[in-house]
């Protein structure tokens, strides 16, 4: 369907709203919360929320039944008549804090008049205090204090310093708002403080040298849409900045440093990253108009029925063929974490490329390609793998898990399997291992090795120089990273 009657649609379905809640109101001009309300289904929509003209008004005759005042009533009221998929559940709550907020709990506004006025007000030195960057304002003494408890690498300190104020502001906010004044001051804490001052320049560094100013029209972990509204679209640009950041967080960490707790959000964030970068994938495969080229042959052949007279070209294009993928994961008890998100990853992309065999391997291999076929989550496919599994675990000898390939499955290399070999390259039998991928690389495409080590440790082992000379190397201890290797190398 042409996207811009889709566009049409969504815009006559909202038209449509808006008079249906005019005569719902009997004649009566919609109030100014109706029309808040309006606008947030509008950019719920745009963020990929599904909400029916009938849920609409059923909405609004639901917050005649709350405490309007009541925020959180509200906001509970709204979500059980808009939101039906539990995956859109975050967007809802980061859109309704964002779109509301200008409202307050009656008891908490009670409570403000009734502080007492020397809690309210706030030196401008104590503010600072707050900011466990910024040193504006702080004596000799406390500066010191303060570049200790931060300690960024000069490169990050001097990116810090040439950002705009107002990033900066939402930077120290953040922390602020992540962390309370008891843990900034807390010694114990002074690492975790420091991983995310040092994860939100990382976030920022990158949106910059992007030049992300657009964000609805570039890459984003958030489906969205634009409204055609000026208005509109540049508070879901807003929104969808924040989101992002909140994602970047995850995106960023060392996959051995996610919590278990956050494991539904990252499974979450995958299915978004694999969906677009299929989607892609999926255009790069096709035959494109753009890559047409004149068939000679063809042409003259089609002159004859016109007299010899080049009347009709015809012309001939290259489609490129899919990719079949290869998976070699090391699950020793070192690499076990990082294997399982990189096969989560790369089965996200299934349906795009030509096939995927899978094997795990620590003092041997096994292949593995026939638990992640059929119905189910992948997290129960995952399970059934771990606990059937004879290597997870185990110690690593990349060597010997070769040659069982050899005996078994050098059948599957072909000039267009795309090997990708997970590993942080610390194996027994360096030299057997490197000559076994020598020659296997000669009978594939190419060997991808997502290598977990960080990139500053590479000069440092002989393994990593040995397996070097006989593939691409990526360093891949972060779901960003993975995203980036695939865009990459196959878009």
């Amino acid at each position: 369907m042409n996207s811009k009657v889709v566009a049409h649609n969504s815009r006559a379905e909202d038209l449509e709203l808006e008079k249906a809640v005019t005569e719902y109101k009997a004649g009566v001009s919609p109030a100014q919360i109706e029309n808040n309300i309006l606008r947030f289904i509008r950019i719920l929509r745009s963020l990929g929320v599904r909400v029916s003209l009938v849920e609409g008004i059923e909405a609004l005759a639901v917050l005649k039944k709350v405490d309007i005042l009541n925020k959180e009533e509200v906001k509970i009221a709204l979500r059980s008549m808009l939101v039906k998929d539990y995956e859109k559940i975050r967007i809802y709550n980061r859109v309704f804090e964002y779109f509301f907020a200008s409202f307050t709990l009656e008891n908490e506004e009670a409570e403000a008049e009734n502080l007492d006025s020397t809690a309210e007000e706030e030196t401008e030195e104590e503010e600072v205090l707050h900011d466990p960057i910024s040193r504006a304002d702080l004596d000799e003494e406390e500066e010191e204090e303060r570049e200790l408890e931060v300690d960024l690498d000069p490169e990050q300190q001097e990116f810090y310093d040439q950002l705009d104020p107002e990033i900066k502001e939402q930077v120290n906010e953040q922390v602020r708002s992540k962390f309370s004044e008891t843990l900034l001051r807390t010694p114990q804490n002074e690492s975790m403080v420091k991983n995310f001052i040092q994860g939100s320049l990382r976030y920022w560094q990158a949106k910059l040298n992007e030049n992300r100013d657009n964000l609805i029209d570039l890459d984003t972990t958030v489906d969205v849409k634009k409204t055609g509204e000026r208005e509109l679209d540049n508070t879901l640009r807003q929104l969808v900045s924040k989101l992002d950041e909140e994602d970047e967080f995850i995106l960023a960490k060392d996959i051995r440093e996610i919590a278990e707790t956050e494991m539904d959000r990252v499974t979450e964030i995958i299915r978004r990253l694999t969906k677009q970068l299929a989607t892609k994938l999926s255009r790069r495969y096709k035959k494109s108009s753009k890559s047409k080229q004149l068939d000679i042959r063809a042409t003259l052949h089609n002159s004859i029925k016109y007299g010899g007279t080049l009347a009709e070209l015809s012309y001939r294009q290259q489609k490129l063929k899919k990719p079949k993928f290869l998976l070699i994961c090391d699950v020793s008890d070192s690499m076990a974490r990082y294997s399982q998100f990189v096969l989560q990853f790369v089965y996200g992309l299934a349906d795009t490329v030509k096939g995927i065999d899978s094997f795990i391997f620590a003092d041997d291999l096994e292949e593995v390609t026939d638990y992640f076929a059929g119905e189910g989550s992948f997290a129960e496919k995952m399970a059934s793998v771990i606990g059937e599994s004879e290597q997870w675990g185990g110690a690593t000898d990349l060597d010997c898990a070769l040659s069982t390939f050899n005996s078994n499955y050098k059948s599957l290399l072909t000039k267009r399997t795309v090997v990708f070999i997970v590993s942080d390259t610390k194996t027994l039998r360096v030299e057997k291992a490197a000559a076994k991928i020598e020659g296997m690389q000669r009978r594939v495409r190419e060997i991808i090795w997502l290598n977990t080590l960080p990139k500053a440790m590479w000069k440092h082992r002989d393994s990593v120089k040995a397996f070097q000379k006989h593939c691409r190397m990526f360093k891949c201890n972060m779901i960003k990273d993975l995203q980036r290797i695939i865009k990459k190398e196959f878009l």
